[in-house]
């Protein structure tokens, strides 16, 4: 697919929050940093957008700028792909919150 954030202007207009991966945000941003990516994206009145890494922390962008999040490893063979976003998904839900209704 050759779409790009710019393509997407429109429907981004009425995204509240945008959670790409770092590959999925590579992909649609025609060589942009990860950081001029998610910028960019917020510009077009996304209020924010996740960056999901893997392994690695996840990106939170927000008017307010970019704040890591913590991703923790289960012990054992109980690790799935994606379980670490998830265990990082209620303390990303209680920060959007509180920037979105202050």
């Amino acid at each position: 697919n050759d779409e790009t954030i710019d393509d997407m202007k429109g429907m981004l207009s009425y995204v509240d929050y945008f959670l790409p991966n770092e590959e999925e945000l590579k992909s649609i941003s025609g060589g942009l940093s990860t950081d001029e990516a998610a910028k960019k994206i917020l510009s077009y009145g996304v209020k924010a957008v996740v960056v999901k890494r893997g392994g690695k922390e996840t990106l939170l962008y927000t008017a307010e700028g970019c704040e890591k999040v913590k991703t923790f490893r289960l012990r054992g063979s109980q690790e799935r792909s994606g379980d670490r976003y998830h265990r990082c998904r209620r303390h990303l839900r209680s920060r959007l919150y509180l920037r979105t209704y202050k």
